[in-house]
């Protein structure tokens, strides 16, 4: 029995879940977008650091469609059986005089599918 529970562990530990990532061409350049459990980061753009959003809002409507919101940013995605399609990310994309901005996404990495069958690419 123990080394069912062991095994288990492992298994659960190697099946951790990855940030979704999702990149964007803005109007100043290629943004990366992750999203973890806690916490959105977006860099790249004209950002000179990355925006750190913490304080999420999470909303699913239990089939397809989800979005995240903190102050500041606005995101909404489709999960087609785990592989993350049409994100609409509005965030500033620009540090100094900010650049409040929406982009789309057509698919990002990181779902809870793998990757390659997802064909991201």
């Amino acid at each position: 029995m123990k080394k069912i529970i062991m095994f288990l562990s492992a298994m659960m530990s190697l099946s951790a879940k990855a940030d979704i990532v999702c990149k964007a061409q803005t109007g100043m350049g290629l943004a990366v977008v992750k999203i973890g459990d806690s916490s959105v980061t977006v860099s790249g753009a004209a950002l000179q650091e990355p925006t750190v959003y913490s304080q999420l809002s999470y909303d699913y409507d239990g089939h397809m469609t989800g979005m995240i919101t903190a102050p500041g940013l606005a995101l909404s995605y489709e999960n087609w059986y785990g592989c993350i399609h049409n994100a609409t990310i509005t965030a500033n994309f620009r540090s100094g005089l900010r650049l409040i901005q929406t982009v789309k996404v057509s698919q990002c990495s990181g779902g809870s599918t793998p990757d390659k069958i997802c064909h991201v690419q």
